[in-house]
């Protein structure tokens, strides 16, 4: 229609037709192929993209399904399909389980996926922050800084976040050592981290201490 109302439904009834062929063609040809010697990663795969492309139609089947590929086929796990993973599991609020597969990465970081595993930490971060969970943010936070690689921007907004937190769980003395350091780089954040110190100095003025 001319408000668009008819281009709405037709996008749609596309989007839904796609994962229903997809779906079945899945059903019916890919158990044949994970019997073949090699061919895991092609079921693992289709799982995990058809799981990505129902996220709308059915958010909730779409993460079963990714986590059946996630949890089936371990060794065929690439780092675009785990954030994809995290990503659904933030956006249905499962916090929990969307740390606990970032988590799983922890015993295998090295330099060449240190910031992968860093962003993974950082969206479980920030998403407890926009919550207000700031105990958990901190955990998160944490977390990201004790890799043991270079100091990347990723590790600079940790540090920011993680002071931003402690400052908002009232953990003052804590946060000023990370305020300082970011202060005294070159940061992006730079500026804010001095604004905040002001704040506590003045506050440190008021009370007397």
């Amino acid at each position: 229609g001319a408000d668009g109302s008819g281009t709405g439904i037709g996008v749609m009834y596309v989007v839904v037709m796609y994962c229903c062929v997809f779906f079945f063609q899945a059903e019916d040809g890919i158990r044949d192929l994970v019997r073949s010697r090699g061919l895991g990663d092609v079921y693992k795969r289709q799982l995990m993209e058809y799981g990505h492309a129902m996220r709308l139609a059915d958010s909730s089947k779409a993460l079963q399904l990714m986590e059946q590929a996630h949890t089936g086929y371990p060794g065929e796990r690439t780092m675009s399909q785990v954030r994809r993973l995290v990503e659904t599991c933030l956006a249905l609020d499962r916090f929990d389980r969307a740390l606990a597969i970032a988590e799983e990465l922890s015993a295998s970081v090295d330099s060449a996926n240190a910031e992968d595993y860093r962003e993974l930490l950082i969206a479980c971060g920030d998403y407890a922050m926009e919550r207000q969970d700031y105990a958990r943010a901190a955990t998160c936070y944490t977390k990201v800084l004790e890799v043991n690689e270079r100091d990347t921007r990723n590790a600079q907004w940790a540090r920011f976040q993680l002071a931003s937190a402690l400052h908002a769980l009232g953990k003052l003395e804590d946060a000023r050592p990370l305020l300082d350091a970011i202060a005294a780089s070159t940061s992006p954040w730079a500026a804010e981290a001095q604004l905040k110190l002001g704040y506590l100095g003045l506050r440190a003025r008021m009370d007397g201490t």
